[in-house]
């Protein structure tokens, strides 16, 4: 794999180790396969065929998300490689940019965990190193349809609780949700059936 590469690298002047240079498409190998990288014209493959150094820097790039990503999270890695294997452009435009995306943030001290199918409106939850978190959202074309749909509910929930202390002529009262997960069709539900009036 090496000398298939080495006049791109050199081209390309990377100042990377043999070692780590092998790390990085080494993952690409062992995550997408020797074999289904060696011919086709899937954009992937295409890429991983040639040996300019433009070719290499992103070759580099994505073998260090995933080589990375990997040691955090191999399934999760493994769902975006299936992705990007596949035949629809957009899961793989997505995919890719999710690995690579995340891969930036992958920085000590602070740590990356991917998110889970029960938290669908953000991709990674990023643990800074005094214990604090911030969820992150990838998605640069505005609002996503989980968070646009969560706002419209507890802007719902919030007028109905604000009309119920009107017609009970309370001075004042507090309201606070916690989840540990975006909130399913079932949650919301349940809301509605403890306010009157919901909608």
């Amino acid at each position: 794999m090496t000398s298939n590469y080495k006049a791109g690298r050199q081209t390309a002047h990377l100042k990377m180790s043999d070692g780590e240079f092998n790390r990085r498409l080494g993952a690409i190998a062992d995550a997408f396969g020797a074999d289904w990288l060696g011919a086709g014209t899937h954009p992937l493959k295409a890429l991983w065929q040639r040996t300019d150094g433009y070719a290499v820097n992103q070759l580099c790039l994505l073998g260090d998300a995933v080589a990375g990503l990997n040691e955090i999270d191999a399934p999760w890695v493994k769902q975006h490689v299936e992705k990007i294997k596949g035949p629809d452009a957009n899961e793989r435009r997505g995919s890719m940019f999710e690995l690579l995306g995340a891969n930036l943030f992958r920085a000590m001290p602070q740590r990356v965990i991917p998110k889970r199918h029960s938290n669908p409106g953000y991709d990674f939850s990023l643990v800074l190193p005094d214990g604090g978190t911030a969820d992150v959202s990838l998605k640069g074309y505005g609002t996503s349809v989980h968070e646009a749909n969560f706002r419209r509910e507890a802007a719902e929930a919030k007028e109905a609780f604000v009309r119920l202390l009107h017609e009970r002529r309370s001075l004042g009262s507090g309201l606070m949700a916690i989840a540990n997960a975006c909130p399913s069709r079932v949650d919301w539900e349940a809301v509605h059936s403890s306010l009157p009036d919901y909608h």
